[in-house]
C-alpha cells in the first residue's frame, strides 16, 4: 500500500475518532417562563372575579405549585385562603396563610397574612384565641393600616364577649394609627362600645387625657345613661356640663330638647333629694350644679 493511501486511512480514523469524541449537546425542555406564570394567575383573577371560585382555586394551587419562586405566589396564597373563608373552610384558610407568613415572611402579604388569621378566628368565634394571637401579630406588623386592623379586632372581640369597656380601649388605639377613610368606622364602633358602657365606666373616660377619645359623646352618654336610669338629676348636670363645654355642637338642640322633657316630666321630691344627687365623690361638681338647677 502506497504511503498516500496510507495516509488518507489514518487521517480518515482520525477524524472518525474525533467525530466520536464530540459530545452531542442534550436536548431539554425550556424552564416555564414568567409570561406563563403571569398568564395562569391572570386567568386564576378572572375566575375570582366572577365568582366561580373552585375553579379559581384549582387555578392558584396550580400556579403556586408551578412558579412558587415567581413575584405573585404569595398573592395566589391569599386568593387561597380568601376562598377558603369564603367557602367557611377555616383549617384550610389558615394553612395557606400560615404558609404566606412561614414561606414568604419577606413578602408585602404576610403582614396582611397575619391580620387576615384574626379575621378568620373573630368568624369562628375563637375570640380568647383572637385575642392571644393578636398580641404576636402586634409583634411582627409595623404599618399604620396593620396595627389599626389588629386594634379594631381585638375591639371586635371584647364587644362579641360583652364587654365593652375593654372594647373602647382597643377602638381607641385603633382611631390612633387608623387611615383617614377607616377613621368614620371606628368612630361608629366606639360610640357603640360606649353607649353599653355603665355610668361609672363613662365618668371614667372623661378624665382622661386621650385625644383619640370622642369626648363629647362620651359625656353625652353619660347624661343619657343617666336618663334611662331615671336619675334625672344626675341627668341634667351631665347635660348642662355639655353645653358648657360644646356650645356650638350639633347635639346641641337634641340636649336642649333632652333637659327639656326631663324638667316637665320627671318629678323631684325635695325630701329625697340626698339619694338621687351625689353631693360628695367623684361626681360632687355634677351634684351641686344640679342642685341650683333644681332650687
Amino acid at each position: 500500500m502506497s504511503k498516500f493511501r496510507l495516509s488518507g486511512v489514518i487521517g480518515l480514523g482520525l477524524i472518525c475518532i474525533v467525530c466520536a469524541c464530540v459530545q452531542k449537546p442534550t436536548i431539554t425542555s425550556a424552564p416555564e417562563s414568567s409570561a406563563q406564570a403571569e398568564a395562569l394567575f391572570q386567568r386564576a383573577e378572572e375566575k375570582y372575579a366572577i365568582e366561580a371560585f373552585e375553579e379559581a382555586l384549582v387555578l392558584y394551587g396550580d400556579y403556586v405549585d408551578r412558579f412558587a419562586d415567581q413575584p405573585l405566589a404569595a398573592a395566589a396564597l391569599m386568593k387561597v385562603g380568601a376562598i377558603h373563608m369564603e367557602q367557611l373552610d377555616y383549617p384550610q384558610a389558615r394553612a395557606a396563610f400560615e404558609r404566606i407568613i412561614s414561606e414568604y415572611p419577606a413578602d408585602i402579604f404576610a403582614k396582611d397574612a397575619n391580620v387576615q388569621i384574626l379575621d378568620l378566628l373573630y368568624q369562628q368565634g375563637a375570640y380568647g384565641e383572637l385575642i392571644e394571637e393578636a398580641a404576636i401579630t402586634l409583634e411582627s406588623v409595623s404599618s399604620p393600616e396593620h396595627i389599626s386592623r389588629t386594634y379594631t379586632r381585638v375591639g371586635d372581640a371584647y364587644m362579641a364577649m360583652n364587654s365593652p369597656a375593654d372594647a373602647v380601649e382597643f377602638y381607641a388605639q385603633a382611631k390612633r394609627f387608623a387611615p383617614n377613610e377607616d377613621q368614620p368606622a371606628i368612630d361608629t364602633k366606639l360610640q357603640d362600645a360606649i353607649i353599653q358602657l355603665q355610668p361609672e365606666d363613662v365618668n371614667a373616660l372623661l378624665s382622661r387625657t386621650d385625644s383619640f377619645l370622642p369626648l363629647d359623646f362620651v359625656l353625652f352618654q353619660l347624661g343619657m345613661s343617666f336618663a334611662r336610669q331615671e336619675n334625672y338629676s344626675e341627668a341634667l348636670a351631665i347635660f348642662e356640663e355639655f353645653n358648657q363645654r360644646y356650645p356650638d355642637h350639633k347635639r346641641r338642640e337634641e340636649v336642649a330638647q333632652m333637659m327639656d322633657n326631663i324638667k316637665r316630666n320627671a318629678t323631684f321630691d325635695r325630701r329625697t333629694i340626698g339619694c338621687l344627687l351625689p353631693l360628695s365623690g367623684s361626681y360632687q361638681a355634677f351634684g351641686n350644679r344640679a342642685v341650683r338647677g333644681i332650687e
